[in-house]
Protein backbone atom coordinates (compact mmCIF):
# COMPACT_ATOMS: atom_id res chain seq x y z
CA UNK A 1 0.00 0.00 0.00
CA UNK A 2 1.41 3.39 -0.88
CA UNK A 3 2.08 6.47 1.65
CA UNK A 4 -1.10 8.05 0.51
CA UNK A 5 -3.33 5.19 0.99
CA UNK A 6 -1.85 4.30 4.28
CA UNK A 7 -2.49 7.68 5.48
CA UNK A 8 -6.00 7.60 4.34
CA UNK A 9 -6.86 4.44 5.67
CA UNK A 10 -5.39 5.45 9.11
CA UNK A 11 -7.11 8.77 8.82
CA UNK A 12 -10.45 7.44 8.37
CA UNK A 13 -9.57 4.93 11.27
CA UNK A 14 -8.85 7.61 13.66
CA UNK A 15 -12.14 9.49 13.02
CA UNK A 16 -13.89 6.20 13.08
CA UNK A 17 -12.85 5.43 16.11
CA UNK A 18 -13.78 8.71 18.01
CA UNK A 19 -17.63 8.13 16.85
CA UNK A 20 -17.58 4.23 17.74
CA UNK A 21 -16.59 6.16 21.64
CA UNK A 22 -14.33 4.94 24.34
CA UNK A 23 -15.31 0.90 23.61
CA UNK A 24 -13.62 1.36 19.59
CA UNK A 25 -10.60 3.15 21.08
CA UNK A 26 -10.18 0.69 24.24
CA UNK A 27 -10.55 -2.23 21.72
CA UNK A 28 -7.90 -0.98 19.26
CA UNK A 29 -5.35 -0.03 21.55
CA UNK A 30 -5.84 -3.40 23.14
CA UNK A 31 -4.91 -5.17 20.01
CA UNK A 32 -2.73 -3.37 18.65
CA UNK A 33 0.09 -2.78 21.97
CA UNK A 34 -0.36 -6.85 21.99
CA UNK A 35 0.18 -7.44 18.42
CA UNK A 36 3.34 -5.10 18.84
CA UNK A 37 4.17 -7.68 21.56
CA UNK A 38 4.13 -10.41 19.67
CA UNK A 39 6.11 -8.89 16.41
CA UNK A 40 8.81 -7.40 18.44
CA UNK A 41 9.22 -10.84 19.82
CA UNK A 42 9.24 -12.40 16.52
CA UNK A 43 10.70 -9.95 15.15
CA UNK A 44 13.94 -8.47 16.80
CA UNK A 45 16.77 -10.49 18.58
CA UNK A 46 16.76 -7.61 20.95
CA UNK A 47 13.02 -7.87 21.91
CA UNK A 48 13.37 -12.26 21.34
CA UNK A 49 16.11 -12.20 24.54
CA UNK A 50 14.10 -9.91 26.92
CA UNK A 51 11.20 -11.57 27.07
CA UNK A 52 12.59 -15.19 27.00
CA UNK A 53 11.05 -17.18 30.04
CA UNK A 54 7.50 -14.84 29.42
CA UNK A 55 4.37 -16.67 28.71
CA UNK A 56 3.76 -17.90 25.05
CA UNK A 57 0.88 -15.51 24.79
CA UNK A 58 0.68 -12.42 26.25
CA UNK A 59 -2.36 -11.13 27.33
CA UNK A 60 -1.52 -7.99 29.06
CA UNK A 61 1.46 -5.12 28.07
CA UNK A 62 2.36 -4.97 32.00
CA UNK A 63 3.57 -8.35 31.56
CA UNK A 64 6.59 -7.32 29.82
CA UNK A 65 9.76 -5.38 30.76
CA UNK A 66 10.46 -1.69 30.55
CA UNK A 67 13.06 -0.63 28.23
CA UNK A 68 15.84 2.31 28.18
CA UNK A 69 16.94 4.52 25.39
CA UNK A 70 20.60 3.44 26.42
CA UNK A 71 20.17 -0.08 26.27
CA UNK A 72 18.07 -0.13 23.04
CA UNK A 73 21.04 2.05 21.44
CA UNK A 74 23.24 -0.30 22.85
CA UNK A 75 21.90 -3.01 21.09
CA UNK A 76 20.77 -1.21 17.94
CA UNK A 77 21.60 -3.88 15.30
CA UNK A 78 19.47 -6.49 17.52
CA UNK A 79 16.84 -4.02 18.33
CA UNK A 80 15.41 -3.06 14.26
CA UNK A 81 13.85 -5.80 12.90
CA UNK A 82 15.74 -5.40 9.29
CA UNK A 83 18.92 -7.25 9.89
CA UNK A 84 20.54 -5.11 6.82
CA UNK A 85 19.88 -1.93 8.90
CA UNK A 86 23.28 -1.61 11.50
CA UNK A 87 23.88 1.30 13.43
CA UNK A 88 27.08 2.16 11.86
CA UNK A 89 25.80 2.38 8.44
CA UNK A 90 23.03 5.18 9.32
CA UNK A 91 25.24 6.90 11.37
CA UNK A 92 27.73 7.39 8.54
CA UNK A 93 24.37 7.96 6.26
CA UNK A 94 22.74 10.48 8.53
CA UNK A 95 26.32 12.56 8.78
CA UNK A 96 25.71 13.95 5.25
CA UNK A 97 22.97 16.83 5.55
CA UNK A 98 22.19 15.78 1.73
CA UNK A 99 19.94 13.13 3.17
CA UNK A 100 18.13 14.62 5.50
CA UNK A 101 14.41 14.17 4.46
CA UNK A 102 15.57 11.14 2.11
CA UNK A 103 14.56 7.24 2.89
CA UNK A 104 17.22 5.18 4.01
CA UNK A 105 17.97 2.21 1.24
CA UNK A 106 14.51 3.42 -0.27
CA UNK A 107 12.55 2.29 2.98
CA UNK A 108 12.87 4.36 5.88
CA UNK A 109 13.04 7.73 6.96
CA UNK A 110 16.35 8.18 9.42
CA UNK A 111 16.93 11.14 12.41
CA UNK A 112 17.94 11.59 15.47
CA UNK A 113 16.72 12.84 18.64
CA UNK A 114 18.22 15.82 19.85
CA UNK A 115 19.97 14.86 23.16
CA UNK A 116 18.83 16.94 25.31
CA UNK A 117 18.27 14.19 27.85
CA UNK A 118 21.28 12.21 27.00
CA UNK A 119 22.58 10.07 23.99
CA UNK A 120 20.87 10.80 20.95
CA UNK A 121 19.12 7.99 19.51
CA UNK A 122 18.94 7.25 15.73
CA UNK A 123 15.44 6.45 14.85
CA UNK A 124 13.73 4.56 11.53
CA UNK A 125 10.16 4.76 10.84
CA UNK A 126 9.02 3.06 7.51
CA UNK A 127 5.59 4.51 5.55
CA UNK A 128 2.84 2.77 7.48
CA UNK A 129 4.77 4.53 10.76
CA UNK A 130 4.64 7.49 9.07
CA UNK A 131 1.45 7.41 7.55
CA UNK A 132 -0.29 6.66 11.37
CA UNK A 133 1.97 10.01 12.17
CA UNK A 134 0.48 12.32 10.11
CA UNK A 135 -3.16 10.53 9.95
CA UNK A 136 -3.35 10.53 13.84
CA UNK A 137 -3.34 14.66 13.55
CA UNK A 138 -6.73 14.79 11.69
CA UNK A 139 -8.53 15.01 15.39
CA UNK A 140 -7.51 18.16 16.06
CA UNK A 141 -9.03 19.83 12.32
CA UNK A 142 -12.35 19.94 13.29
CA UNK A 143 -12.17 22.36 16.20
CA UNK A 144 -9.59 24.86 14.80
CA UNK A 145 -10.19 24.65 11.02
CA UNK A 146 -12.27 27.54 9.92
CA UNK A 147 -14.14 28.87 6.47
CA UNK A 148 -11.49 31.46 6.81
CA UNK A 149 -8.51 29.76 7.84
CA UNK A 150 -9.12 27.72 4.51
CA UNK A 151 -9.22 30.77 2.54
CA UNK A 152 -6.48 32.65 3.81
CA UNK A 153 -4.29 29.02 3.33
CA UNK A 154 -5.37 29.19 -0.31
CA UNK A 155 -4.89 32.85 -1.03
CA UNK A 156 -1.67 33.45 0.48
CA UNK A 157 -0.49 29.44 -1.13
CA UNK A 158 -0.35 27.88 1.66
CA UNK A 159 1.97 29.77 3.93
CA UNK A 160 2.72 28.23 6.75
CA UNK A 161 6.04 29.16 8.95
CA UNK A 162 7.45 26.14 11.04
CA UNK A 163 10.28 27.10 13.75
CA UNK A 164 12.32 24.04 14.14
CA UNK A 165 16.45 23.40 14.80
CA UNK A 166 18.17 22.73 11.62
CA UNK A 167 21.61 21.86 12.75
CA UNK A 168 21.37 18.51 12.74
CA UNK A 169 18.95 15.18 10.83
CA UNK A 170 16.54 15.89 13.81
CA UNK A 171 13.17 14.35 13.73
CA UNK A 172 10.82 17.45 12.69
CA UNK A 173 12.90 18.62 9.91
CA UNK A 174 13.78 15.22 8.60
CA UNK A 175 9.95 15.02 8.60
CA UNK A 176 9.37 18.53 6.99
CA UNK A 177 11.80 17.74 4.21
CA UNK A 178 10.33 13.91 3.36
CA UNK A 179 6.81 15.69 3.39
CA UNK A 180 8.37 18.48 0.65
CA UNK A 181 9.55 15.46 -1.20
CA UNK A 182 5.91 13.36 -1.59
CA UNK A 183 4.07 16.80 -1.88
CA UNK A 184 5.24 20.08 -3.72
CA UNK A 185 2.26 20.96 -2.77
CA UNK A 186 3.33 21.44 0.54
CA UNK A 187 6.41 23.51 -0.42
CA UNK A 188 4.32 27.04 1.21
CA UNK A 189 6.18 25.68 4.32
CA UNK A 190 8.76 27.56 5.48
CA UNK A 191 11.33 26.26 7.93
CA UNK A 192 13.15 28.70 10.03
CA UNK A 193 16.41 27.71 12.59
CA UNK A 194 15.13 28.32 16.07
CA UNK A 195 19.44 29.63 15.97
CA UNK A 196 18.68 32.36 13.48
CA UNK A 197 19.30 36.03 14.67
CA UNK A 198 15.77 36.84 15.92
CA UNK A 199 15.72 40.23 13.86
CA UNK A 200 16.03 38.23 11.02
CA UNK A 201 13.03 35.63 11.90
CA UNK A 202 11.20 38.92 12.56
CA UNK A 203 11.83 40.65 8.77
CA UNK A 204 11.49 36.92 6.93
CA UNK A 205 8.23 36.67 8.65
CA UNK A 206 7.21 39.76 7.88
CA UNK A 207 7.69 39.14 4.52
CA UNK A 208 6.46 35.54 4.52
CA UNK A 209 2.72 36.46 6.03
CA UNK A 210 2.21 33.11 7.45
CA UNK A 211 -1.54 31.85 7.89
CA UNK A 212 -0.12 28.98 10.94
CA UNK A 213 3.00 29.65 12.52
CA UNK A 214 4.40 26.75 14.36
CA UNK A 215 7.11 25.68 16.33
CA UNK A 216 9.32 25.27 20.02
CA UNK A 217 7.08 27.33 22.69
CA UNK A 218 9.98 29.42 23.59
CA UNK A 219 11.13 30.46 20.34
CA UNK A 220 7.04 31.20 19.59
CA UNK A 221 7.58 33.19 23.36
CA UNK A 222 9.91 35.08 21.61
CA UNK A 223 8.57 36.15 18.71
CA UNK A 224 5.00 36.86 20.56
CA UNK A 225 7.01 39.77 22.85
CA UNK A 226 7.84 40.92 19.37
CA UNK A 227 4.57 40.97 17.99
CA UNK A 228 3.19 42.62 21.67
CA UNK A 229 6.26 45.09 20.87
CA UNK A 230 4.72 45.84 17.21
CA UNK A 231 8.10 44.69 15.62
CA UNK A 232 6.06 41.48 14.52
CA UNK A 233 3.74 42.48 11.98
CA UNK A 234 1.58 39.06 11.08
CA UNK A 235 -1.76 37.91 11.62
CA UNK A 236 -1.87 33.87 12.07
CA UNK A 237 -5.22 32.59 12.37
CA UNK A 238 -3.92 29.46 14.31
CA UNK A 239 -0.55 28.93 16.31
CA UNK A 240 0.96 25.58 17.00
CA UNK A 241 3.50 24.36 19.71
CA UNK A 242 5.68 21.94 19.26
CA UNK A 243 7.67 19.49 21.66
CA UNK A 244 8.34 21.80 24.91
CA UNK A 245 4.76 22.72 25.77
CA UNK A 246 3.97 25.73 27.78
CA UNK A 247 3.34 27.11 31.04
CA UNK A 248 0.15 29.28 31.80
CA UNK A 249 2.36 32.10 31.78
CA UNK A 250 3.58 31.14 28.11
CA UNK A 251 0.23 30.61 27.16
CA UNK A 252 -1.58 33.89 28.18
CA UNK A 253 1.49 35.63 26.23
CA UNK A 254 0.74 33.76 22.76
CA UNK A 255 -3.28 34.55 22.71
CA UNK A 256 -2.23 37.96 23.86
CA UNK A 257 0.25 38.31 20.61
CA UNK A 258 -2.42 36.83 18.17
CA UNK A 259 -5.86 36.23 19.57
CA UNK A 260 -5.87 33.07 18.03
CA UNK A 261 -6.42 29.36 18.91
CA UNK A 262 -3.31 28.05 20.79
CA UNK A 263 -2.87 24.14 19.03
CA UNK A 264 -0.85 22.26 20.96
CA UNK A 265 0.82 18.98 20.80
CA UNK A 266 2.81 16.29 23.06
CA UNK A 267 4.85 14.65 20.91
CA UNK A 268 8.54 13.28 21.15
CA UNK A 269 10.83 11.71 17.93
CA UNK A 270 9.77 8.33 18.99
CA UNK A 271 6.64 8.88 18.63
CA UNK A 272 5.35 11.67 16.83
CA UNK A 273 2.36 12.26 18.14
CA UNK A 274 1.18 11.63 21.48
CA UNK A 275 -1.70 13.43 22.48
CA UNK A 276 -3.26 16.41 20.21
CA UNK A 277 -5.43 19.32 21.74
CA UNK A 278 -8.59 20.76 21.96
CA UNK A 279 -10.33 24.12 21.80
CA UNK A 280 -10.79 23.80 25.44
CA UNK A 281 -6.68 24.13 25.64
CA UNK A 282 -6.67 20.23 26.93
CA UNK A 283 -4.57 17.53 25.77
CA UNK A 284 -6.36 14.03 24.87
CA UNK A 285 -4.34 10.74 24.86
CA UNK A 286 -4.29 9.27 21.66
CA UNK A 287 -5.07 5.85 23.27
CA UNK A 288 -5.58 3.29 20.02
CA UNK A 289 -2.39 4.99 18.54
CA UNK A 290 -0.08 5.00 21.49
CA UNK A 291 0.07 3.66 24.99
CA UNK A 292 1.21 6.01 28.03
CA UNK A 293 1.44 4.13 30.76
CA UNK A 294 2.16 7.16 33.81
CA UNK A 295 4.47 5.10 36.57
CA UNK A 296 6.49 5.92 39.86
CA UNK A 297 10.23 5.57 40.28
CA UNK A 298 9.98 1.51 40.22
CA UNK A 299 7.68 1.34 37.13
CA UNK A 300 4.51 0.44 39.06
CA UNK A 301 1.57 2.51 37.82
CA UNK A 302 -0.12 5.77 39.12
CA UNK A 303 -3.34 6.88 39.99
CA UNK A 304 -5.07 9.41 38.03
CA UNK A 305 -4.61 12.78 39.09
CA UNK A 306 -0.94 12.14 40.53
CA UNK A 307 2.19 13.24 38.69
CA UNK A 308 4.17 10.28 37.47
CA UNK A 309 7.64 9.71 37.66
CA UNK A 310 8.08 8.74 34.19
CA UNK A 311 5.93 7.44 31.09
CA UNK A 312 6.41 4.39 29.55
CA UNK A 313 5.58 4.71 25.73
CA UNK A 314 4.65 1.86 23.20
CA UNK A 315 4.08 3.08 19.73
CA UNK A 316 1.65 0.82 18.18
CA UNK A 317 2.86 1.54 14.56
CA UNK A 318 6.73 1.57 13.96
CA UNK A 319 7.54 -2.02 12.93
CA UNK A 320 10.91 -1.90 12.12
CA UNK A 321 12.12 -0.09 15.58
CA UNK A 322 9.56 -1.84 17.89
CA UNK A 323 9.19 0.71 21.16
CA UNK A 324 7.30 -1.31 23.63
CA UNK A 325 7.42 -0.02 27.28
CA UNK A 326 10.11 2.50 26.32
CA UNK A 327 10.93 5.16 29.92
CA UNK A 328 10.66 8.31 28.01
CA UNK A 329 11.49 10.48 31.22
CA UNK A 330 8.41 12.61 30.61
CA UNK A 331 6.03 13.25 33.72
CA UNK A 332 2.21 13.06 33.38
CA UNK A 333 -0.76 13.61 35.08
CA UNK A 334 -4.33 11.79 33.85
CA UNK A 335 -6.72 13.69 34.57
CA UNK A 336 -10.03 12.02 35.95
CA UNK A 337 -12.46 14.77 34.67
CA UNK A 338 -14.17 14.27 31.38
CA UNK A 339 -13.43 17.28 28.69
CA UNK A 340 -15.90 19.85 27.91
CA UNK A 341 -15.46 19.02 24.56
CA UNK A 342 -16.75 15.62 24.31
CA UNK A 343 -13.71 13.79 22.86
CA UNK A 344 -13.68 10.24 24.23
CA UNK A 345 -9.79 10.28 24.16
CA UNK A 346 -8.72 11.00 28.18
CA UNK A 347 -7.60 14.06 28.97
CA UNK A 348 -3.15 13.77 30.29
CA UNK A 349 -1.64 16.86 31.70
CA UNK A 350 2.03 17.06 30.86
CA UNK A 351 4.45 18.62 33.63
CA UNK A 352 7.78 17.57 32.07
CA UNK A 353 10.58 15.73 31.80
CA UNK A 354 11.76 13.43 34.86
CA UNK A 355 15.39 15.29 34.79
CA UNK A 356 13.82 18.30 34.84
CA UNK A 357 12.16 17.23 38.16
CA UNK A 358 14.08 19.02 40.70
CA UNK A 359 14.90 16.88 43.80
CA UNK A 360 16.39 19.30 47.06
CA UNK A 361 17.36 18.25 50.01
CA UNK A 362 15.77 20.04 53.21
CA UNK A 363 17.05 21.18 56.16
CA UNK A 364 16.36 17.20 57.81
CA UNK A 365 18.16 15.21 54.86
CA UNK A 366 14.63 14.22 53.29
CA UNK A 367 14.44 14.71 49.19
CA UNK A 368 11.73 16.91 48.22
CA UNK A 369 10.14 16.57 44.50
CA UNK A 370 9.74 19.79 42.74
CA UNK A 371 7.69 20.14 39.40
CA UNK A 372 8.83 22.04 36.87
CA UNK A 373 6.01 23.75 36.30
CA UNK A 374 5.18 24.77 39.77
CA UNK A 375 8.20 26.59 40.36
CA UNK A 376 8.70 28.03 37.32
CA UNK A 377 5.55 29.23 37.22
CA UNK A 378 6.47 31.16 40.74
CA UNK A 379 9.18 32.84 38.73
CA UNK A 380 7.43 34.09 35.71
CA UNK A 381 5.36 36.39 38.15
CA UNK A 382 8.02 38.54 38.93
CA UNK A 383 7.41 41.81 37.37
CA UNK A 384 10.01 42.46 34.11
CA UNK A 385 10.96 38.81 33.70
CA UNK A 386 10.76 37.52 30.08
CA UNK A 387 12.13 34.54 30.13
CA UNK A 388 13.72 32.41 33.56
CA UNK A 389 15.42 29.15 33.64
CA UNK A 390 15.80 27.23 36.68
CA UNK A 391 19.40 24.98 37.26
CA UNK A 392 19.43 22.91 40.45
CA UNK A 393 23.14 22.56 41.07
CA UNK A 394 24.33 21.22 43.59
CA UNK A 395 22.09 19.18 46.50
CA UNK A 396 20.61 22.50 47.83
CA UNK A 397 21.29 24.95 45.08
CA UNK A 398 19.22 26.73 42.25
CA UNK A 399 20.77 29.07 39.87
CA UNK A 400 18.38 31.22 38.47
CA UNK A 401 19.10 32.98 34.61
CA UNK A 402 17.04 35.43 33.50
CA UNK A 403 16.02 38.02 30.36
CA UNK A 404 14.34 40.78 31.74
CA UNK A 405 11.88 42.72 29.31
CA UNK A 406 12.96 45.54 27.71
CA UNK A 407 13.56 48.62 29.86
CA UNK A 408 13.32 46.42 32.89
CA UNK A 409 16.73 46.46 35.21
CA UNK A 410 18.43 42.94 35.55
CA UNK A 411 19.52 43.40 38.74
CA UNK A 412 15.62 44.36 40.28
CA UNK A 413 14.13 41.53 38.29
CA UNK A 414 16.83 39.13 39.70
CA UNK A 415 15.98 40.02 43.05
CA UNK A 416 12.03 39.56 43.24
CA UNK A 417 12.35 36.29 41.32
CA UNK A 418 15.14 35.41 44.45
CA UNK A 419 12.72 36.56 47.16
CA UNK A 420 9.29 35.28 45.44
CA UNK A 421 11.00 32.07 44.94
CA UNK A 422 12.53 31.95 48.42
CA UNK A 423 8.85 32.58 49.96
CA UNK A 424 7.64 29.60 47.94
CA UNK A 425 10.77 27.37 49.27
CA UNK A 426 9.90 28.22 52.81
CA UNK A 427 6.31 27.24 52.42
CA UNK A 428 7.45 23.50 51.39
CA UNK A 429 10.07 22.82 53.82
CA UNK A 430 12.50 23.74 51.65
CA UNK A 431 13.97 27.46 53.14
CA UNK A 432 17.56 26.18 53.21
CA UNK A 433 17.72 26.25 49.73
CA UNK A 434 20.80 28.68 48.32
CA UNK A 435 19.77 31.15 45.30
CA UNK A 436 22.16 32.70 43.26
CA UNK A 437 21.14 34.79 40.66
CA UNK A 438 23.67 34.63 37.54
CA UNK A 439 24.35 37.41 35.60
CA UNK A 440 24.43 35.24 32.37
CA UNK A 441 21.25 35.05 30.15
CA UNK A 442 19.67 31.28 29.73
CA UNK A 443 20.95 29.17 27.51
CA UNK A 444 19.69 27.03 24.96
CA UNK A 445 20.59 23.38 24.14
CA UNK A 446 22.71 22.48 21.28
CA UNK A 447 19.36 21.32 19.01
CA UNK A 448 17.80 25.01 20.26
CA UNK A 449 15.50 23.82 22.51
CA UNK A 450 15.29 25.74 25.94
CA UNK A 451 15.04 24.27 29.03
CA UNK A 452 13.41 26.37 31.37
CA UNK A 453 14.13 24.09 34.76
CA UNK A 454 16.72 21.42 35.28
CA UNK A 455 19.16 19.27 36.70
CA UNK A 456 22.67 19.98 36.40
CA UNK A 457 24.74 16.49 35.63
CA UNK A 458 25.26 15.29 38.84
CA UNK A 459 23.22 17.39 41.10
CA UNK A 460 20.70 14.69 42.36
CA UNK A 461 23.68 12.51 42.57
CA UNK A 462 25.10 14.88 45.00
CA UNK A 463 21.84 14.88 46.74
CA UNK A 464 20.88 11.51 47.21
CA UNK A 465 24.20 10.51 49.27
Amino acid sequence: MGIVREFAAKAIDARLALREGEHGITRRAMERQLAMVAWARSGSPFYRRLYRGLPADITTLQDVPPVTKPALMAEFDDWVTDGAVLRDDLRTWLADPATIGQMFRGKYLAYTTSGTTGEPAVLLEDEASLAAAYASRVRMVPGFLSGELIREYLRRRGAVATLLATGGPYGGIAMVEWAWRINPALRGMRVYSVNDPLPDLVAALNAQQPVVLAGYTSALELLADEAVAGRLRITPLAVGTLAEGYSPHGKALLERAWGVPIVDTYACSEMPVMAIGCVHGRLHHQVDWVTLEPVDHAYRPVPDGEASYTVLVTNHFNRVQPIVRYDLGDSITVDPAPCPCGSPLPVIRVEGRSRDLLLLRDAGGAMVRILPLAISSVAEEAAGVHRVQLVQTGPSAVLIRLEAERGADHALVGADIERRLGGYLTRIGLGNVRLQVSPDPPVLSGSGKFRGVYREIGAVEMATV
